[in-house]
């Protein structure tokens, strides 16, 4: 790992526990973070081998995400109101989705609705 920062600047890692990689491919503006994880090696060309999604909320919880049925689940992207983007492949070929975060924790739902008036 390496990266460069600015002054003042914080740099925060992690990885999803029990797995060889963590790649974090987004993250909102409520500071949730959504990528890939696994716990097997990549492929030659150095792509993951069946990855599997994950949401880092803001608080530090880990959430994997998978399709059911999928061979591997890729998340792209994540909005402020938790709308999740990305990938799955099954036995009929790749596809795309979107899903619908819904935390029942009411402190989130709190937070959503403080976004939206900002």
């Amino acid at each position: 790992m390496s990266y460069t920062a600015k002054r003042n600047v914080i740099a925060t890692t992690f990885t999803f526990e029990g797995n060889l990689f963590t790649l974090a491919w987004d993250v909102n503006a409520r500071g949730d973070i959504v990528g890939v994880h696994g716990d097997n090696q990549a492929n030659t060309v150095g792509a993951p081998v069946n990855p599997h999604g994950f949401l880092r909320t803001k608080d530090a919880e880990y959430r994997s995400l998978d399709v059911q049925g999928a061979i591997s689940t890729q998340v792209f992207g994540i909005n402020v109101v938790r709308d999740i983007v990305g990938a799955y492949t099954d036995a009929t070929g790749t596809h795309g989705f979107v899903y619908r975060l819904r935390l029942d924790d009411r402190r989130d739902d709190e937070d959503e609705r403080d976004d939206r008036d900002q």
